[in-house]
């Protein structure tokens, strides 16, 4: 009896064995497919969305062009723009305003310290109240933090200690470089070559460590044209975009972003 109910026991716990590698990209490449045959967009390595001839409920009042419509996550959307802007609230939540990204304490004990050193703050200065960063709550795109608040520079808000500005610089652009790529629109290199914190050498930079794709036929080079292709979405520049193909290049989009990011280091080194 106490075989049979070890032998029992050991079943009901039993749990299936993960899929390989192999499995994982075949289940992936099948997915993507599918989805797509199906009028999916694979529009982040992640997400898809539906595409429709008509307007969605929310912007029935847009005017599409003939264009398909799309379902595409508006609030996921912020985060792969290239120059998104939020506020995030709580524990560890960061916040990205102009350019400028800065992280609240993420233990509860800090927190708390944190926000009664903003009363007191506060109570000695003019600065803004928490949460008021130039014009917030308006809807004016063009806010500049003119005035910002005191948790945007508390060295306590960030875990991050010690970087300076040439690090968060650095930082994100890196974080550009891999969330654009993991979109179907991929990455404009114009956008970094006109920024002005980065530049052409930061673009150089990229397409060496974006070779791999091509050579490899993970990804793809869009040349730029003289006006913007709105049927392509081809921009206007002297660079173009790059972008990984789908399902592969997305398959692979670790290796090669970590590529890129090799040689954008050594742009510091």
């Amino acid at each position: 009896n106490s075989d049979s109910t070890s032998s029992s026991s050991s079943s009901h716990h039993h749990r299936p064995a993960l899929p390989t590698a192999e499995d994982s990209a075949f289940m992936y490449s099948y997915a993507s497919g599918y989805l797509r045959s199906r009028g999916y967009e694979h529009y982040e390595i992640s997400s898809y969305a539906l595409k429709t001839s008509t307007p969605i409920d929310n912007d029935k009042n847009d005017n599409n062009n003939g264009r398909p419509m799309s379902h595409r996550s508006k609030h996921n959307q912020i985060y792969w723009q290239y120059d998104g802007r939020w506020y995030a609230i709580g524990l560890g939540a960061t916040s990205n305003v102009n350019g400028v990204r800065f992280a609240r304490p993420r233990a509860l004990s800090d927190y708390i310290s944190w926000t009664e050193g903003l009363v007191l703050q506060e109570n000695g200065t003019d600065s803004l109240t928490p949460g008021q960063v130039g014009g917030v709550g308006d809807d004016n795109d063009d806010d500049v933090i003119e005035n910002p608040p005191p948790w945007r520079s508390n060295p306590n808000a960030n875990d991050d200690d010690g970087l300076t500005e040439e690090d968060e610089k650095n930082d994100n652009l890196l974080e550009i470089v891999m969330t654009r790529l993991r979109t179907s629109e991929g990455l404009n290199l114009d956008w970094i070559a006109d920024h002005e914190k980065y530049g052409e050498t930061h673009v150089d930079a990229i397409l060496r460590g974006f070779e791999l794709a091509l050579e490899l036929e993970l990804g793809a080079r869009e040349e730029a044209t003289a006006t913007a292709n709105t049927t392509t979405s081809t921009p206007r520049g002297k660079y173009g975009c790059i972008r990984l193909n789908d399902p592969k290049g997305f398959l692979f989009s670790n290796n090669i972003i970590s590529n890129i990011f090799v040689e954008l280091e050594d742009l510091d080194s």
